[in-house]
């Protein structure tokens, strides 16, 4: 730890680097403390060498790729704090000798030093992710789009070692790969990673969003390109079937990556369910069910859990037919399938889910729904938003009328 301490210390110039990276590795790497001695007998004296070389442009390249081979098969002998220190000021020693002429090395090495940090997820893993982010943010300093080479290391180590906290969020990288100016393999690739690394740390419902970014990035895909994907739309598909928070599906149906399913007889089925929750009715649900029994178990869904989510998303279409009117629970129950006497908990459920907001009269026995949610959004929605906004353009020109036109009280 004194040694991290020190190099706060060096000399800031291209020679301090490397003599601070020679004199911070030579006693590990000749297994002795720190010395004179160290940078002139064994691999220490070696690296002492190789140190001189750098200044020398027809050398320099030589020289650095030895030094990160050195640093990489070490890696292993220096303590964490040390490792990070380390792989830092090579950094610096690779960033100020890697020939003009050549920038790429910096990068080349860089993905070298990443390979071999990746290499063992088990030691020292959170050491070891330091090394990676800052690796990370480094290289982008030299060039922004390079961050891209080592951000995929990066979330294959989260994966290894069990670190999810170190994944981005969807929306920041998907912004920063249109600003790096990655084409859509590189974008898959990278949404493909970090949605694997979700589902294996932190569950489905984190994966999610993931795959959502991937199978929207295939809009205007050829149907060879979708035909790739189709494992992942279909895992998305049973994804959001089996979410008890996911009610919306519409926006899903329509992406192509998964209107391909229906084309798949392997996969129809699946697609008809997934058309039935985003628009359809719990009578053509309960059809499907009965007509294909393998369906539901053949998406991981739970019957008892798909049909309740079903019932849930018949009674907001219900709703939305009412358009504030009341409605009994005579017509909740028979819907929806349920008792009429449980007809309010399926309301109350409604409301706990964020789906609606209604006030229930338990004497009179009906429901008003002031507020719900629209299980697709399509033309007709869009009218009646604009009918309900000339509406309200009517009232506030009214209601601005009466105020310019009421007398001012003196």
């Amino acid at each position: 730890r004194s040694q991290v301490c020190a190099m706060v210390l060096i000399d800031q110039t291209e020679s301090g680097f490397a003599s601070a990276l020679v004199g911070f590795l030579a006693p590990f790497l000749n297994g002795a403390p720190a010395s004179e001695e160290s940078l002139t007998k064994g691999p220490g004296a070696e690296l002492a060498k190789l140190s001189a070389k750098l200044g020398d442009a027809a050398e320099a390249e030589g020289a650095l790729r030895a030094l990160v081979a050195a640093l990489g098969k070490h890696t292993a002998d220096l303590p964490a704090d040390d490792m990070i220190a380390a792989y830092a000021l090579m950094w610096e020693v690779i960033n100020t000798h890697t020939p003009a002429d050549k920038p790429a090395l910096a990068l080349e090495f860089a993905k070298q030093m990443a390979t071999c940090i990746e290499a063992k997820p088990e030691d020292r893993p959170a050491a070891r992710l330091s090394v990676l982010t800052m690796l990370y943010d480094r290289v982008g300093k030299a060039s922004p789009p390079w961050r891209y080479e080592l951000l995929l290391p990066l979330v294959a180590f989260a994966t290894a070692s069990g670190q999810a906290a170190s994944l981005p969020q969807p929306t920041d990288l998907q912004h920063w790969l249109g600003a790096w100016g990655c084409d859509r393999a590189k974008r898959l690739a990278a949404y493909a990673a970090c949605a694997d690394c979700a589902l294996k740390l932190s569950g489905e419902a984190a994966a999610q969003h993931w795959l959502l970014l991937l199978l929207i990035d295939m809009e205007g895909a050829s149907a060879a390109e979708l035909a790739v994907l189709k494992p992942r739309a279909l895992a998305a598909l049973a994804a959001a079937l089996r979410s008890p928070t996911e009610f919306v599906l519409d926006s899903l149906a329509a992406l192509p990556a998964v209107q391909q399913l229906a084309a798949d007889a392997k996969h129809a089925d699946a697609h008809k369910l997934l058309a039935i929750f985003a628009a359809g009715s719990l009578a053509e649900f309960d059809a499907l069910v009965k007509a294909k029994p393998g369906v539901l178990a053949g998406l991981q869904l739970e019957p008892a859990a798909a049909r309740r989510k079903m019932q849930l998303l018949t009674l907001i279409s219900l709703a939305r037919l009412a358009d504030g009117k009341e409605i009994g629970f005579d017509k909740v129950g028979s819907e929806c399938d349920v008792p009429a006497d449980e007809a309010e908990e399926l309301v109350l459920d409604a409301i706990a889910a964020g789906l609606m907001d209604a006030r229930i009269d338990e004497l009179r026995r009906v429901v008003r729904v002031g507020r719900c949610i629209h299980r697709q959004f399509g033309p007709a929605e869009w009218r009646a938003l604009h009918d309900k906004l000339g509406e309200w353009k009517v009232t506030m020109q009214s209601m601005l009328e009466v105020v310019g036109t009421a007398p001012v009280a003196l």
